[in-house]
C-alpha cells in the first residue's frame, strides 16, 4: 500500500508538473508570438529592401559599364586622330629628310614668266634631268643669293633651289 500511495503521489506530481510545464510553454508561446510576427514582418521588409538595393546595384553596374565603354571609345577615337596626325608628321619629316639644296650659277635673271619655283621645276626637268620628274616631287623654295637683285649689267646671281623629296 505504501507503494501504491507513492505511485499515486508520483502520478499526481507528474500530472501537476505536466500541467505547469504546459501552462508555462503556452505562456511563453503567447508572449513570443507577437514578437515573432513583428520579426517576420520586419524580415519581409528587409527582403524587399534588399531586392531594391540589388536592383539599384545592377542598374548602376550597367550604367558604369556603358560609361566605361563610351570613355574607352572616346579615348580610342582620340588616339586614332593622334596617330593619324603623327603619321602625317612622320611622312612630312621623311620627305623633308630628302630635301636637297642646289645652287644654280649663271641662270639669267628675269627669265621667269611665272613663279621662280614653277620655272625652275620645269627647267630642271627639261634641261638637267632629261625629263625624269620622278627624281624629286617639287621645288619647295628658290631664291637668289644674295637676296637683293643684281645691278643691270652685273653677272647674274646664284639661285638656291630646294628640291623636295629628292631621290637618287
Amino acid at each position: 500500500m505504501q507503494e501504491e500511495c507513492a505511485r499515486s503521489q508520483a502520478r499526481t506530481l507528474a500530472a501537476t508538473l505536466y500541467e505547469h510545464t504546459g501552462t508555462f510553454l503556452k505562456d511563453v508561446k503567447a508572449s513570443l508570438e507577437p514578437k515573432i510576427d513583428v520579426m517576420a514582418i520586419d524580415f519581409g521588409m528587409v527582403r524587399v529592401e534588399h531586392r531594391k538595393l540589388v536592383d539599384k546595384v545592377d542598374a548602376n553596374e550597367s550604367t558604369l559599364t556603358a560609361v566605361r565603354l563610351l570613355v574607352t571609345d572616346m579615348h580610342l577615337h582620340g588616339l586614332q586622330k593622334e596617330l593619324q596626325l603623327l603619321l602625317v608628321k612622320a611622312n612630312d619629316a621623311e620627305a623633308r629628310f630628302h630635301i636637297i639644296k642646289v645652287w644654280i650659277i649663271g641662270l639669267p635673271e628675269r627669265v621667269m614668266e611665272q613663279s621662280m619655283e614653277l620655272y625652275l621645276e620645269k627647267w630642271l626637268v627639261e634641261r638637267v634631268l632629261g625629263g625624269k620628274q620622278s627624281m624629286f616631287s617639287s621645288v619647295v623654295l628658290s631664291h637668289g643669293a644674295p637676296g637683293y637683285a643684281s645691278e643691270p649689267g652685273a653677272p647674274p646671281r646664284a639661285v638656291v633651289v630646294h628640291l623636295f623629296n629628292y631621290r637618287h
